[in-house]
This record gives C-alpha cells, sequence and structure tokens, in this order.
C-alpha cells in the first residue's frame, strides 16, 4: 500500500514529476493546470513497464486539488485502484517475466 510519507512533498511535485511502483502496479504524480489554479495529476498503469514503454491505452488518469488535502486523495486513489484490480496487479508483480515476454512497447510521449 502506498502510503502518505511516499508521495514526496508539495515542494518537491512543484519542481518535478515523481513516478513509483506499488506490487505491479506503477504511478507517476505531477503537477499540472495552470498557475492559478494548479492541480496534481496522476496516472497509474500495469507495470512492469516504466511510464515511457507503456502504451497509451493502459493509462488511467485522473486529478486532484494541488494541496495538502489533494496530495491524501491522490494517495488514496492509488491505492483505491490498486484494490480494484488486484488480481491483475498481484499477477504482474508475482509473473513479471509473462508480461516482458508479450510485450509490445509504445511510445507515449509523457
Amino acid at each position: 500500500m502506498v502510503s502518505y510519507d511516499t508521495l514526496l512533498s508539495l515542494s518537491f511535485l512543484k519542481m518535478s514529476r515523481f513516478t513509483g511502483s506499488e506490487r505491479g502496479m506503477r504511478y507517476c504524480v505531477q503537477k499540472a493546470g495552470s498557475d492559478e489554479e494548479p492541480c496534481l495529476e496522476v496516472q497509474i498503469w500495469p507495470g512492469p513497464f516504466g511510464i515511457d514503454q507503456t502504451r497509451p491505452e493502459l493509462f488511467q488518469k485522473t486529478s486532484f486539488p494541488f494541496s495538502e488535502e489533494g496530495r491524501r486523495q491522490c494517495v488514496d486513489w492509488i491505492n483505491a485502484m490498486w484494490e480494484k484490480d488486484r488480481d491483475l496487479y498481484s499477477d504482474i508483480a508475482a509473473h513479471a517475466a509473462k508480461y516482458f515476454k508479450n510485450h509490445k512497447p509504445g511510445k507515449t510521449g509523457q
């Protein structure tokens, strides 16, 4: 489970994206929106591949307010999405070689 301490501070997210993984699921959190209305954009996708080698149709994305509350909502959403597709992500974590074998890379432009 991703903890609130795992996702770095808002001051870090102002400057850089944060990527991580959780038992077969990959995720990326970054600042998006305008300077007047910033938000936290979060994407998840099935591993084992990184953001630049995953087909675009495998991504799920949402956004939250750029605030501490939004950061907590982001972590909660990542965990809820893992729970929702627990069987898939657990299989990826346990049998990554199977996914490498069937992989057809695709550039996301992320």
